[in-house]
């Protein structure tokens, strides 16, 4: 049984958050209530990935948003964080 059941930003399978990468994205779950703590616990993830210049698949702004994505970010499951796996 998933902990957010219901909830479109939150993989009902794996029982983790999916990526919420945009800031229109990010609007839109906060707007629907989806937000959840693991959700805010990735982004801060991504803004330190940013702000202390740790290069990996993808790259994110200062607000822990996607910029950009390199060829190693596509492989795996869309729902599974790598906060979270």
């Amino acid at each position: 049984m998933s902990k957010h059941p219901g909830n479109p930003y939150w993989c009902q399978t794996h029982d983790n958050p999916t990526g919420i990468y945009t800031r229109g994205d990010w609007d839109e779950a906060v707007a629907g209530g989806h937000i959840t703590p693991e959700h805010v616990w990735e982004r801060l993830y991504r803004i330190a990935i940013g702000e202390f210049g740790v290069m990996g698949p993808a790259g994110y702004d200062e607000d822990g948003f996607f910029l950009s994505l390199t060829a190693e970010g596509l492989v795996g499951s869309p729902c599974r964080s790598p906060v979270f796996v």
